[in-house]
Order: structure tokens, then sequence, then C-alpha cells
């Protein structure tokens, strides 16, 4: 019995040849006769470990070999043939999940937020942050980062010391 980690099961392996002896017939055979002087059992033996060591990776996903059993070429195919066709099994269609119904009332919740944030200072949010900041609260990097950049150059001008206009 094959190791599952390392190879196919045997009757697997089995399972493939059977299916390819009963559609390719002699031709099947003929493509694994055995070389002159070796023994044809452990010949043909050796041929199917190989066999389900080079498929183990299909272990996993048993559709695959199906695949390629249901889709055989007009000639025998030789093992990288026959993995090739186990590799192109289409993925199985996922039906999808029906869209989430949106709540009506939370919906206009939301919005009206949104409506409420809405300012004619395109920059209101950056003066909001700075006077949250003034005020004590803790605003993390980014904020402190963004209002000092939207708003920066007009807080320096507006803080610049009044006699430099008089010496103006």
């Amino acid at each position: 019995m094959s190791h599952p980690d390392s190879s196919l099961p045997d009757a697997w392996v089995e399972r493939i040849w059977q299916a390819m002896r009963a559609t390719y017939g002699a031709a099947f055979d003929r493509q694994w006769a055995c070389p002159a002087g070796a023994d044809p059992v452990e010949h043909v033996r050796t041929m199917k470990a190989f066999w389900a060591r080079e498929l183990r990776g299909f272990q996993q996903n048993p559709q695959a070999i199906g695949h390629a059993l249901d889709h055989l070429p007009p000639h025998p195919p030789n093992l990288v043939e026959f993995r090739s066709l186990c590799i192109r099994r289409p993925d199985p269609s996922i039906k999808a999940l029906p869209a989430p119904k949106a709540d009506p009332a939370r919906v206009a919740a939301a919005l009206s937020k949104l409506r409420g944030m809405q300012s004619s200072a395109p920059k209101a949010w950056a003066w909001a942050l700075r006077e949250r900041e003034l005020g004590g609260d803790k605003l993390s990097p980014a904020q402190r980062m963004m209002w000092r950049e939207a708003i920066g150059a007009e807080v320096a001008q507006a803080e610049a010391p009044q006699d430099m206009e008089l010496a103006a």
C-alpha cells in the first residue's frame, strides 16, 4: 500500500491503468513494454509506483484525475501528458453569495452624518483638528501631520508677529 504523503493510493493507479487499457487496448500495453531481460511483473510494478509518486499532488484533488480520464486523447498518453490533462481541470464554479440588503434607516443616518460634515470652507476639517489638539485632545500622528500639511502655512502666517507687518 502506498504512503498517503508520498504517492497516490495503489487502488487509484490501478483504476487509471484499467481505464487506459479499456480505452486503448494493446496500444497502451505496448507503450509500457518490458525491456528485454527484465522481469515483466517487476517492470509493471515499478512503472505503477512511479506514476503513483508523480501524481501524488492530485491525491487531494481526485476530481482532476477524473477529468483526465474523461478527456483522454486519441493516443495513449504518457505520464507527462496524463498529468497535463489533470492540471487542465477547470476550477469548479462557486455560487456568489446574495448581495447584502441595506437597512434604509442606517443608510439615511449615515448620509445625514455625511451631509453634516460638508462645509463651505474646504479646510474646515484641518482647522477643527487643530482646535482639538490645542484643546488638549490627543490626535494620532497622521491627524497631526494632515492638519499641519493642509493649513500649516496659514497658521504660521496668522501667528507671525504683527510688528513685522508694521515694518514693511
